[in-house]
């Protein structure tokens, strides 16, 4: 260790001006230091200040109403350009905005800050920093607005299971003004959807309805759902049928029935889901192409209720053997070569739907069993439970005036048919102007009077006269006091029942005369056994001068009375291929 006297050597550090600011001192030992020996800078000789200048916080930009990112700064200099410290200067602002610190004096470096909250205007906001003899630096900056809060509207509600309520949201700006935000809306229970509109889960309890700002934004407000059971709701639901047999590619209709907690019967809204093949909304399944054991699915919307169906899926059937040459449309005199209309069903058009009921009665459906045109078929599906003289719909088309026509359609039904003991229409030929006046082809199912299931071509707008005496058509002779199925002996009808499920080719010739050159053919052939159902009947003792024909109509009235469907569910009419020809 070092002891004794220690040496040092001084080295004075100056300014450029020769004032002394420090000395380096080395003290006489093994080592050497730095000894803190600045004396505080004097500084300047003060004068008085001259000048104010802003150094920072010029231009930003804040939110209205609040303070800005960073402070504005300002020095006061003398007349050489020397920082002034000690001098008083005063803090205005415009635009509604206020200097936190509305009065300053600046330090040892000339330097004077203030915080600057901005008015609540937005656009351009002015500041000022002045001394008195010195004049007045002005600052700039600008306020803009942004969503400070939002609010969901109603707070709270009271629900049904299963009942409904708009929400919506309105938002506060940071400057109070009021906008409509777009918000994402979540639920802790039910469902809501992206407009607001929701609907309370079938589970009583407290839920929650949280609205959140869209585009990543971090405001939110939340409302209350009290959900209970105050009334009549839904207790059961019954997919109907039960269950059900298709072939590969055939399709089956399903529907849905409820019953309330009071024991009314509704019909529920639900989603229909399936496997094996594919369901619409309206409930129309069509089976896939795998034989098998599957399932329809209706599930109750905004609720927990559902219903299975079983479904097995058969393999199609062989198709028939291709009929031989010409069989189809084997009746065409050959003096109609004139196409008027070929329709293989795969579009609605030309035709168009008269009436529909209800509302996806109509479409066009495979049918892999479709013998002409598979597998594209027009469906007539009966979807009510009951009909009264009623039916699925019916399709129109308008066509060149013939005085000589003839028909060819391809028809089927379900193999589970109620029919209506009366007339089951399948269609008219006539004018535009309505049914009255035309031919009509139906199956009629007369088993509890004369005959049973038969196809038959009537006119149901003949009065007295050339033609006969009342109802001419009627074959069971309705209204003319006679019980007899052949009426006048005018009509055409087929003497063999119809095989429901088959599918039957029916041909019609109609020629416009007087009795006795006039024409009313018809034939029917059932194209699954091969058989003929009639060959030919005829007539040409009917006066029908005053026929129109521009007018097709396919139909599915349920004719003559009442008609419950309910333990066949599912039944439809099909129709392949429809052609016309002319002269």
């Amino acid at each position: 260790m070092s002891v004794g006297v220690q040496l040092k050597k001084e080295f004075p550090w100056r300014l450029a001006g020769g004032a002394l600011i420090g000395a380096l001192v080395i003290i006489g030992s093994c080592k050497a230091e730095v000894v803190d020996s600045f004396p505080p800078p004097p500084g300047p000789p003060v004068t008085a200040p001259a000048e104010i200048r802003p150094v920072s916080g010029n231009g930003q930009h804040g939110i209205a109403g609040q303070p800005l990112p960073a402070p504005i700064v300002a020095r006061v200099y003398d007349s050489v350009g020397n920082p002034v410290p000690s001098v008083t200067v005063v803090w205005q602002a415009a635009q509604g905005g206020q200097l936190l610190q509305p009065v300053g004096t600046t330090d040892n470096l000339g330097t004077v800050s203030a915080t600057w909250q901005l008015g609540a205007a937005r656009g351009s906001q002015t500041a000022t920093v002045s001394s008195a003899g010195i004049g007045t630096v002005t600052f700039t900056s600008t306020a803009v607005t942004v969503l400070a809060k939002i609010t969901i509207s109603p707070s709270s509600v009271s629900l049904n299971v299963g009942g409904t309520q708009q929400f919506s949201v309105s938002g506060t700006m940071s400057d109070g003004s009021t906008v409509t935000p777009t918000v994402n809306y979540t639920a802790t229970g039910g469902s809501i959807g992206p407009g607001g509109l929701y609907t309370a889960p079938a589970v009583p309890g407290n839920y929650l309805v949280i609205a959140t700002q869209a585009s990543g934004g971090n405001l939110a407000d939340t409302a209350l759902v009290s959900v209970s059971v105050t009334g009549a709701v839904l207790a059961r639901m019954s997919l109907s049928p039960t269950s059900a047999t298709v072939v590969a590619g055939g399709t089956v209709r399903f529907s849905v029935s409820g019953r309330m907690s009071d024991s009314t019967v509704v019909t529920p809204s639900v989603n229909y889901t399936s496997t094996g093949g594919s369901i619409t909304s309206g409930g129309l399944y069509t089976a896939g192409a795998t034989p098998g054991g599957y399932r329809v699915i209706a599930t109750q919307v905004g609720g927990i209720l559902a219903d299975t169906s079983p479904v097995t899926i058969t393999a199609a059937p062989p198709p028939p053997p291709p009929p031989p040459p010409g069989s189809f449309m084997a009746n065409r005199p050959t003096n109609l070569n004139t196409l008027i209309l070929d329709q293989p069903w795969t579009q609605e058009a030309p035709w168009s739907e008269l009436f529909e009921v209800p509302a996806g009665a109509i479409n066009i459906v495979s049918d892999a069993s479709a013998p002409r045109s598979p597998t594209s078929v027009l469906e007539f599906a009966y979807l009510n439970p009951t009909y009264n003289g009623s039916g699925a719909g019916s399709m129109n088309v308008d066509y060149p005036s013939q005085d000589e026509i003839y028909v060819s359609f391809i028809w089927r039904s379900t193999p589970q048919f109620t029919w209506a003991h009366y007339s089951n229409k399948l269609l008219y030929i006539g004018n535009p102007g309505g049914s009255g006046g035309n031919w009509i082809i139906e199956m009629a199912d007369h088993s509890n009077v004369s005959f049973g299931r038969q196809f038959i071509m009537y006119n149901n707008g003949r009065g007295a006269g050339p033609g006969g005496g009342k109802n001419f058509g009627y074959p069971w002779g309705l209204g003319d006091g006679s019980a007899s199925p052949d009426g006048h002996g005018q009509t055409p009808r087929c003497p063999n029942d119809v095989i429901p499920g088959h599918w039957y080719e029916i041909e019609a010739h109609l020629k416009k005369g007087p009795a006795g050159s006039s024409v009313l053919q018809l034939w029917s052939r059932d194209i699954t056994t091969g058989e003929a159902v009639c060959k030919r009947i005829d007539t040409n003792t009917v006066d029908q001068t005053d026929q129109n024909w521009s007018h097709f109509q396919l139909q599915s009235i349920l004719g003559g009375g009442f008609v419950d469907i309910t333990g066949t569910p599912g039944q439809y009419y099909h129709y392949d291929h429809f052609t016309a020809y002319g002269p």
